[in-house]
């Protein structure tokens, strides 16, 4: 019991110095509600296509086949969230059995921007893209188009560097 309860103090040390490292949590973002379906319209448009023109395929296996396409992406969409604090951003991407946690620090952000895609405005989403200092962007998905997260990013990253051209070869 002694091991256990230095597991739990260790446990909550790491959690401490996690939130003491991330900063005050500024907002918590979760996708839009829709988010699951829309990820997943896609594939139902092709296995309806398939049942309808495709004969050996029955009912049955139709909605099997719709059942592995939802599900995943409905626990995507249940278990995620973007939550911006002073230092990070983090990513919360859900999945059925499990859950993964990436750290985006904000002193690494270059560069923030909305984008509402071809369906976005219609269907009621948008992406916040960010781009980092080694020149990788990240698309935050299926966020409510009320949401200011974009702003809010671009405000505690407005003193950062701009990408440095790495060709650049003057004497």
């Amino acid at each position: 019991s002694a091991s256990s309860d230095e597991e739990i103090r260790s446990s909550e040390s790491d959690q401490i110095l996690d939130e003491i490292e991330d900063g005050q949590i500024i907002a918590e973002v979760r996708q839009v509600k829709s988010a699951w379906i829309w990820s997943s319209g896609p594939w139902l448009i092709v296995i309806l296509a398939i049942m309808l023109f495709m004969e050996p395929i029955t009912e049955i296996i139709a909605i099997m086949m719709a059942v592995v396409v939802i599900v995943p992406r409905f626990f995507l969409w249940k278990r995620s969230s973007y939550i911006l604090t002073e230092n990070v951003l983090i990513y919360n991407r859900g999945g059925m059995i499990r859950t993964g946690t990436y750290r985006i620090p904000l002193s690494r952000i270059t560069e923030v921007s909305e984008n509402y895609g071809r369906f976005g405005r219609t269907l009621g989403y948008k992406s916040v893209v960010i781009k980092l200092a080694n020149g990788v962007s990240a698309s935050l998905a299926y966020i409510s188009p009320e949401s200011d997260l974009h702003e809010q990013i671009a405000s505690l990253t407005e003193n950062n560097p701009v990408d440095i051209d790495v060709d650049d070869h003057s004497d």
